[in-house]
């Protein structure tokens, strides 16, 4: 089972993606130097990820998202297929919700 990420956009649409385990081992791996982003590591431990994330937050933790795509082996198409869901969309608030 994934993350479950809900993002509510600025007009309240709700946009339901999930975060793969694959994809999260790939993200907090020592390799990708995840401790430098600050918001994206508010969901390191997969078992107790659940947080919400408002304004500035949210549009950080997208910001990161995108930034870390670079320095993975494997996730990058997943990292993609996100941000294609949520492409022209507003982002105000993120909910991340795990097992």
């Amino acid at each position: 089972m994934g993350l479950d990420v809900y993002l509510t956009s600025n007009n309240n649409e709700i946009i339901h993606i999930v975060i793969s385990e694959d994809l999260h081992k790939n993200i907090f791996t020592s390799s990708s130097r995840w401790s430098s982003y600050k918001t994206l590591r508010k969901i390191k431990d997969y078992y107790r990820a659940d947080c919400i994330l408002k304004g500035e937050n949210a549009s950080s933790f997208l910001s990161e998202l995108e930034g870390i795509k670079d320095s993975l082996t494997n996730g990058k198409e997943e990292i993609i297929r996100i941000f294609e869901k949520i492409q022209g969309e507003k982002i105000i608030s993120i909910r991340v919700c795990s097992d």
